[in-house]
């Protein structure tokens, strides 16, 4: 996956996963939220160059967590430093970005990263909810 209709195959392919698995749905959909809007912050600031790159995802379930993984080799980025989102102006005079950052860490129930050789390697669990 590298680029936005790649992100969207990978999404598809996660939510059916997740429905042949019968994780609960509105986890589920916690689930491609998070890989949606993760992956849009790679692919449009993670690289400097037009080179093709791979960003690997990978997804986990079971009973108790959903656990979903993403690497890849751009800059070097911790989304858990960046700065919170502004959430209480107006919305005429907020800054544009980081609403995706935002979702994810009040979606998800834990969230790691690291970089590990020259990769980036964000972890995000999801408890599941009852339907």
């Amino acid at each position: 996956m590298n680029n936005f209709s790649e992100l969207e195959n990978a999404c598809m392919e996660a939510n059916a996963f997740m429905s042949e698995n019968d994780f609960p749905k509105e986890s589920a959909y916690t689930v491609a939220l998070c890989l949606e809007e993760m992956g849009t912050n790679i692919i449009k600031y993670g690289y400097d160059d037009n080179e093709e790159h791979e960003i690997e995802v990978n997804l986990e379930l079971n009973p108790e967590l959903a656990r979903l993984q993403l690497l890849d080799d751009g800059h070097e980025f911790n989304p858990l430093q960046a700065a919170p989102a502004d959430v209480t102006s107006d919305i005429s005079h907020r800054k544009i970005g980081g609403m995706g950052i935002h979702l994810t860490r009040s979606m998800a129930s834990n969230i790691s990263y690291h970089r590990l050789d020259d990769f980036n390697v964000l972890t995000i669990e999801v408890v599941p909810v009852s339907n």
